[in-house]
């Protein structure tokens, strides 16, 4: 037999003993006075089955054994974790994050800034706040550390402006425009 819509059974097999209320998206366990397993600690579980404080008391429960020395592969430090799919490959988030920077096609503007010079490289102004990264070739696509190129707004406003033509002949084309567009206005 089918549930009624919006009810489900996910979740609360053998949970006779705790007490939860029908949301809107699901079941919401109502918060319950718990003691952690590992330091004794009392905190508000708002989980069934909880047993631990945090992750850490729950790390520290498992023995040594069941976990494995890895090797992290941006800062080369020794730590501990338990072997799983994806395990093994670095010691923290922050680790993580910066090896995709570095040898990553994402985030080209960190990877530049690894790499090069913190200053501009047509009039040297070394202000974080005005720097940008510039495509040489202007394909955003290509994120090779060679393609990269830091620059000031100020440099990098002139260099798309001044693309064919000068920033004047640009702006006398666009004021053009606008009087040939007022003058269709009058006309009709």
């Amino acid at each position: 037999m089918a549930l009624p819509k919006g009810t489900s059974n996910s979740g609360i097999k053998n949970l006779k003993k705790h007490q939860f209320k029908k949301g809107e998206s699901g079941f919401h366990f109502k918060p319950r006075e718990a003691e952690c397993v590992q330091c004794n600690k009392k905190y508000t579980s708002r989980g069934p089955r909880s047993s631990y404080c945090s992750t850490v008391c729950k790390e520290k429960s498992r023995p040594d054994k069941q976990k494995t020395k890895f090797v992290c592969q941006f800062c080369d430090d020794e730590f501990l974790r338990r072997a799983a799919n994806n395990a093994g490959k670095f010691c923290s988030r922050r680790c993580s994050g910066m090896w995709v920077i570095a040898n990553g096609k994402k985030n080209y503007v960190y990877r530049a800034f690894l790499y090069k010079p913190h200053k501009c490289n047509r009039c040297g102004i070394d202000d974080y706040q005005l720097l940008c990264v510039h495509h040489r070739d202007q394909n955003r696509k290509n994120n090779d550390i060679e393609n990269l190129e830091i620059l000031c707004a100020n440099c990098h406003y002139r260099i798309h402006w001044g693309k064919g033509k000068t920033r004047k002949a640009k702006l006398d084309n666009i004021v053009e425009y606008l009087r040939r567009q007022e003058e269709k206005r009058k006309k009709v």
